[in-house]
């Protein structure tokens, strides 16, 4: 038979195959559901993850794509909030695809893996010694060890083509969440916490709205650095970030720009290039600030230290009887910690969790009132205590480090990737303390794919000379 006749019946095979699965996903969806257009997403949504299981790479693409999507599904067009869980199925089937790749043999992984595994020995530990319910054990292990999940299918599924064709996706991504963002606060005269275009307009979309401005950022400023972007394109981003900063009441992100300066200078070679963007980069950043004051006048003279010291640390956050960033820690400490051990280990993992459908009884007492999720430092602390967050810390640092050091050799534009990976690895430790999106999706997703990048070009460079490459 010749090889083009079979190769038809296969392709005919598969389309009658995909057809018959999205009926019974339809069928079978609606009579679960009852609701049509629910039904259909989900007929839709099987086919998409099996045609990316015939690919593994296609899920972590799919995932990217599904944390720039469900959150405006979900607020802005009355979906169901199951559907956040669909990360969930898609992680973890990039996860099972990982874990048979030999890719991750090439990578230089130095210390990295290191303070995440005591991380999860300290996590284990405090669970079993404080006896904590192994179903909140488990939840807990999804909320935290899900992004590392994602990092490692990252490392193991992508080259470092992929990266950039996802970096321009989230460029893409970003220029549409510019023009909602716009269209909400001008038009729909939304409220600053729920100007968040693609990330929706419900409460929390903020902290992705802040991650996707930081990395476009990055890539912006170590793209000019290395001379893969020019200037009109970085001014551009960042003056796209500083409008959706003022219009969304991002202070947080002038005080990114302002570090990211800092750190591309440390990082980057001495040369007038750096120099002029870097002076370029702070007028701009003035000019926002300024901007900022004229649009949220209550905010007038925010940019102060001991004005951002007091605000993080007087109060609670969101209400008086809340935590608050710089406070956090010591409140908990103060209410719940009775002994040295507690302090150094935590009242174990799990033990201050919660989800839409059960919740572990600290919490159920004390977590709407003091709001430790709202803080990844908090909630560390409060079940894995100062070791656990000193092991879960050292993770993003170490990573930043390794990373910087990797750049060594490469071409423009995989020094940049790593570079802004190496950033973002050092922008994690803020963070940590700012807000819960480490452990929050959809932006512990795009925070955990930049993390990767660093590994993954590293990768593909040891990978090179194996098949007849030679390394720039």
């Amino acid at each position: 038979m010749p090889s083009g006749s079979l190769s038809q019946r296969k392709d005919v095979l598969l389309e009658v195959l995909g057809v018959a699965l999205a009926l019974m996903l339809l069928v079978g969806s609606f009579y679960l559901t009852g609701a049509p257009y629910l039904a259909l997403g989900i007929a839709i949504g099987g086919l998409v993850v099996v045609w990316a299981c015939m690919k593994p790479k296609r899920l972590v693409y799919v995932l990217i794509i599904w944390c720039c999507l469900y959150p405006y599904l979900e607020s802005d067009l009355g979906m169901p909030r199951l559907l956040s869980y669909g990360g969930d199925l898609i992680n973890i089937l990039a996860l099972l695809f990982s874990l048979r790749s030999k890719k991750p043999r090439a990578v230089k992984w130095g210390w990295v893996p290191v303070p995440i595994a005591l991380f999860g020995l300290v996590a284990l530990l405090s669970a079993i010694v404080h006896g904590v319910s192994p179903m909140l054990m488990l939840w807990e292990v999804r909320n935290v060890f899900r992004f590392f999940a994602f990092f490692l299918a990252c490392i193991c599924l992508l080259d470092t083509e992929d990266l950039k064709k996802i970096v321009k996706l989230l460029l893409a991504v970003f220029v549409v969440n510019l023009v909602l963002c716009s269209f909400e606060s001008l038009v729909l005269h939304y409220g600053q916490d729920n100007t968040n275009g693609l990330f929706g307009s419900g409460s929390g979309g903020n902290a992705a709205t802040d991650v996707l401005l930081l990395t476009m950022s990055c890539l912006a400023v170590f793209g000019y650095g290395r001379k893969t972007m020019d200037l009109p394109r970085v001014v551009f981003i960042i003056a796209g970030s500083c409008w959706i900063s003022i219009i969304a009441e991002l202070k947080f992100y002038f005080i990114q720009l302002a570090l990211l300066i800092a750190v591309s200078l440390v990082v980057s070679k001495p040369s007038f290039k750096n120099l002029f963007l870097a002076v370029l980069l702070l007028a701009g950043l003035y000019e926002a600030v300024q901007l900022f004051y004229l649009f949220m006048p209550s905010w007038k003279e925010f940019f102060d230290l001991q004005t951002i010291l007091e605000s993080s640390s007087d109060g609670g956050y969101g209400s008086n009887e809340g935590l608050n960033r710089l406070s956090a820690i010591g409140t908990l400490q103060s209410m719940f910690i009775s002994n040295a051990t507690d302090n150094l280990f935590g009242l174990g993992f799990g033990a201050g969790t919660y989800s839409q459908f059960f919740s572990a009884p600290l919490y159920a007492t004390w977590g709407e009132t003091l709001h430790w999720t709202w803080f990844t430092d908090a909630q560390i602390y409060l079940e894995t205590g100062y070791v656990g967050l000193a092991c879960y810390t050292a993770f993003f640092v170490v990573l930043g480090a390794h990373a910087f050091r990797l750049r060594e050799g490469l071409e423009a534009s995989e020094a940049a990737l790593v570079e802004t990976g190496g950033a973002m690895a050092f922008f994690c430790v803020l963070l940590i303390v700012y807000n819960c999106v480490l452990t929050v999706d959809p932006g512990g997703y795009l925070i955990f794919f930049f993390l990767s990048m660093p590994l993954v070009v590293d990768r593909e460079r040891r990978l090179q000379p194996r098949e007849g490459k030679v390394i720039q």
